[in-house]
């Protein structure tokens, strides 16, 4: 780790920052969305303790079993020498469009003070984030397609256009852990992409949902988090929001195209190195919960090592 760590320096990267996936930010459910709503004045403050509260719970309840917990974050920064900028970075978490871009906006507002390379990690979900980062960075007129949503809920957007503008030339890797293939990426001259997926099996295509009980072909949780397997906002907004960014997203809460792009069984996203690892959590007793059907893997505390190496191997080598 130490070797890693010094390697990533000389290679310029200044930060590392983690992002766990769906379920396990601060507000998953919009619980505290829905707080401010009701009692706009009280309500923020009430939200803040609340999402406080929530990840805590959450981290102490899921651990690293799909979750960049605290520990896990202090025992990366240390087991690399403290020589760099090592944090996470909290979203909401909640499960549909807007929600996500509201993450990539926050996650660019973080970014905007960078100079130097940075280092976004990524578990399930959370590399949506980063697809949208690329394609606000890459593309002008989606951008201008997420703007005209954004205003709606008064967004500044010649702020955010200006943040964009001053990230354009940022040198960012990207590391995404078990994210399901759903949202574009974007070309960008300064970023990199690598995707690494929990597989067994010798074709390159999702498993038979026969062996879920199992995870007998790796991780199912990779193959079911597609375009139609959104969760309904229980905010009336960001419903309607929703249904505006099908068009430029593709489907959200859509049982019928669910059903139909699950049969597509894919793994492997178009742009980017993708690496199809054996992490050998399979078993011949049901062991889902254990290993969450194969996508719990990535964030645990025994494969930092490993990923961190092939972090180097790829990138700083």
């Amino acid at each position: 780790m130490q070797f890693c760590g010094t390697n990533m320096k000389k290679s310029g990267v200044q930060k590392i920052i983690f992002l766990s996936g769906t379920f396990v930010g601060s507000d998953p459910f919009e619980l505290t969305r829905w707080i401010q709503t009701v009692a706009p004045i009280r309500g923020k403050m009430l939200a803040q303790v609340l999402e406080v509260s929530m990840k805590k719970g959450i981290n102490s309840f899921v651990q690293d079993k799909g979750n960049f917990d605290p520990k896990y974050i202090t025992l990366f920064s240390q087991s690399i020498g403290n020589s760099l900028g090592v944090k996470e970075f909290v979203w909401s978490s909640a499960n549909h469009h807007f929600a996500r871009i509201m993450g990539a906006i926050e996650l660019l507002e973080l970014l905007t003070p960078c100079e130097g390379k940075v280092l976004l990690i990524g578990h399930s979900h959370a590399g949506q984030l980063f697809a949208l980062l690329t394609q606000m960075l890459s593309s002008s007129a989606t951008l201008m397609n997420f703007i005209k949503i954004l205003n709606e809920v008064k967004i500044n957007s010649s702020e955010l256009i200006h943040k964009i503008k001053k990230l354009k030339t940022l040198p960012i890797d990207f590391v995404t852990l078990g994210t399901p293939v759903r949202y574009q990426w974007a070309k960008n001259k300064s970023i990199r992409i690598m995707h690494v997926i929990n597989h067994r099996g010798e074709e390159p295509i999702g498993g038979r949902f026969s062996g879920l009980a199992t995870t007998r072909d790796g991780d199912y949780i990779q193959q079911l988090g597609i375009a139609g397997s959104d969760v309904i906002s229980p905010l009336k907004l960001h419903r309607q929001l929703n249904v505006k960014l099908n068009e430029f997203l593709g489907a959200g809460v859509d049982l019928s195209i669910f059903k139909q792009s699950i049969k597509n069984r894919r793994r492997l996203h178009d742009l980017g190195i993708n690496y199809l690892i054996n992490y050998q959590d399979g078993g011949k007793i049901p062991n889902y919960w254990k290993t969450f059907f194969g996508h719990a893997i990535y964030t645990r505390y025994q494969t930092m090592l490993f990923h961190t190496e092939l972090i180097c191997s790829t990138f700083y080598e």
